[in-house]
C-alpha cells in the first residue's frame, strides 16, 4: 500500500535475542468480488509481499452488525468536488501542498469514532440500504502504513469498501491519485469508483474513504490458486488465464507510464534520491543481524553495500526518464477480471509520481522491478516450474515493450529490484523475531534473491 511514508514508528524486533529495528509489521487487505482476502506484508517502504491467506484464517468478526439507529449521516461534499479539490494539493516536487490540503480537509464530513457512525455512514453513501461491516478484530487487515480496511456487505453481497487512513496526507494522497487516474486518456485500466470520504473524531486514524469493489482478483491470488488445482486441465486453464492477466497487466503499466502529456521528459531527481535514501536504510537495518545471516547463510553485508554504492553511483549518472508510476505495483494490488480487465487498488503513492500540473515526474522502472521480480518469486512459491516462471516474465516485458512502455534503464531495474528484496530480507527478520533464524525458509529465499540479483554465486 502505501510506500513514500518515512515518518512511520519504527518497532525494536528481536532475532535470537538481538534487536533489529524496522517499520512495524502488518497486514494488508485485498478486496474484490466474491472473494476477501489479506495480505501478509511490511510496513516498510513497499518492499515485501508475501502469499495470500483466506480472510477467515484470521480473527475477525462482525461490527456492530446492523445500525440500530434508523438516522443516517449526510454524505457531505460530492466525491467529486473532493478529487477536484485534491488536484490543488500537488506540488512542484510530489509532495502534499498543506494549505490546498487543509482547504480539502475542512470540506469533509467529521464522524464519531465508533463503528455505528461508520456503518451509518457508510449506509447514507450507499443510498440507504442495510450493511453491515466485517473487520479484523486483531490489529490485522492493515496496509503497510497502518490503514485498516473494512468489507461492506449488503446481505452475503460485499457492495463496498472503507478504508480507514492512519494521516490525513495519505487521504488526500490517495484522493489525488485517484482524480489523476480517472482521467479519460486512461482507458486499460480502472480503478475502484470512490463514493465518499469522512474524517474522524478522536481517532488514531485521520479519515476514511468509501470505495466501490474491485472487480476480478489479484494476479497475487491468480498465482496461489494454482496451487489448489486438482486436476491437470484445471493446472491449465489458470496457468492460460495468468497469461493473459500478464498481458493486459504489461499494456496498462505501459499505457501509464507513456500516456500523459511530459512522459520520456527528465525525471525529478529527488523521486530516485528518496529511493534511495529508504535503501541505504534497510541496508543499515540487516547490517545489525549480520553476524547472525553470515553465520548460516554465508552472507557478506559489505559486499552488499559495495556493490549498492557502485550501482547507486552509475543510477545517479544516467538520465532517467518520466513517468507516472503506480508506486505500488506488485501483484496483490493488481487485479484482473477476464471481462472487466485490470484494476489498479491502493494508489497513494502515485501521488509522488507527479508534479503540481499532474505531470510525471517519477521512474517506470520502479513499477516493473515491482511486478515482475514479485512475479517470478511467487510462480517459484507456486511450484510453477522455473522454465513457465521464464515465460511469464518475458511476456510481461516483451508487451510492455510492444507497448512502447518506454526504453528502461537496466542499471534502474537492478536498483529496485535490490531494494525490494532487501525489504524482503527485513520482514523474513521481522517475522522470525521470535523465533531460531536457522531454520527461516523465508530468509534464506530472500538470500538467495538477493545473491543472484548481484551475481553471486549460491
Amino acid at each position: 500500500m502505501d510506500t513514500e511514508n518515512y515518518s512511520l514508528l519504527e518497532t525494536q524486533l528481536s532475532i535470537g535475542g538481538s534487536q533489529l529495528k524496522t517499520n512495524s509489521n502488518a497486514v494488508s487487505s485485498i478486496h474484490f468480488a466474491g472473494k476477501v482476502c489479506v495480505e501478509q506484508t511490511s510496513t516498510s517502504e513497499n518492499e515485501s509481499f508475501s502469499e495470500m491467506v483466506p480472510l477467515e484464517m484470521y480473527d475477525y468478526q462482525e461490527a456492530s452488525m446492523l445500525s440500530q439507529s434508523e438516522g443516517t449521516y449526510s454524505v457531505g461534499q460530492k466525491i467529486d468536488d473532493l478529487l477536484d479539490m485534491a488536484i490543488k494539493c500537488r506540488t512542484a516536487d510530489g509532495s502534499v501542498d498543506p494549505p490546498g490540503m487543509s482547504l480539502l480537509l475542512d470540506k469533509l464530513e467529521e464522524i464519531d469514532n465508533t463503528d455505528d457512525a461508520l456503518i451509518k455512514f457508510t449506509k447514507a453513501v450507499l443510498g440507504g440500504v442495510q450493511v453491515k461491516l466485517q473487520k479484523n478484530s486483531g490489529g490485522g487487515a492493515k496496509g503497510r502504513s497502518g490503514a485498516a480496511i473494512y468489507f461492506v456487505y449488503d446481505g452475503s453481497a460485499m457492495v463496498a469498501v472503507c478504508k480507514k487512513f492512519p494521516t490525513s496526507e495519505e487521504l488526500v494522497r490517495e484522493l489525488s491519485s485517484l482524480s489523476r487516474l480517472r482521467e479519460p486518456e486512461f482507458t486499460c485500466f480502472k480503478i475502484p469508483a470512490p463514493l465518499a470520504a469522512a474524517k474522524i473524531k478522536d481517532s488514531d486514524y485521520a479519515g476514511v474513504l468509501v470505495s466501490k469493489v474491485a472487480q476480478g482478483e489479484s494476479i497475487a491470488d491468480l498465482i496461489d490458486s494454482i496451487t489448489k488445482a486438482t486436476t491437470i486441465s484445471a493446472r491449465k486453464n489458470i496457468l492460460n488465464q495468468l497469461q493473459k492477466a500478464v498481458v493486459d497487466i504489461a499494456r496498462a503499466l505501459a499505457q501509464l507510464h507513456t500516456e500523459p502529456i511530459g512522459s520520456g521528459n527528465l525525471a525529478l531527481n529527488s523521486y530516485l534520491t528518496k529511493s534511495i535514501n529508504r535503501v541505504r536504510h534497510l541496508v543499515s537495518v540487516v547490517a545489525k543481524e549480520h553476524a547472525k545471516l553470515q553465520d548460516i547463510f554465508v552472507f557478506k553485508i559489505d559486499e552488499v553495500r559495495q556493490q549498492l554504492d557502485h550501482l547507486i553511483e552509475e543510477c545517479c549518472c544516467e538520465q532517467s526518464k518520466a513517468a507516472i508510476v503506480h508506486g505500488d505495483a506488485h501483484p496483490g494490488n493488481l487485479f484482473w477480471d477476464s471481462s472487466v480487465g485490470v484494476t489498479f487498488i491502493d494508489t497513494p503513492s502515485l501521488h509522488y509520481s507527479m508534479d503540481s500540473m499532474g505531470k510525471p515526474i517519477g521512474t517506470p522502472e520502479r513499477d516493473i522491478a515491482s511486478f515482475e521480480g514479485r512475479l517470478v518469486e511467487l510462480c517459484r512459491k507456486a511450484g510453477i516450474s522455473e522454465n513457465e516462471s521464464k515465460s511469464f516474465r518475458d511476456t510481461f516485458l516483451n508487451n510492455y515493450d510492444a507497448e512502447k512502455g518506454g526504453s528502461l534503464s537496466e542499471k534502474k531495474l537492478k536498483f529496485f529490484q535490490l531494494r525490494f528484496v532487501l525489504g524482503e530480507l527485513v520482514q523474513a527478520c521481522n517475522n522470525e523475531r521470535s523465533k531460531d533464524i536457522q531454520g527461516s525458509k523465508d530468509i534464506q529465499e530472500a538470500i538467495v534473491s538477493l545473491k543472484q540479483i548481484l551475481g553471486w554465486k549460491n
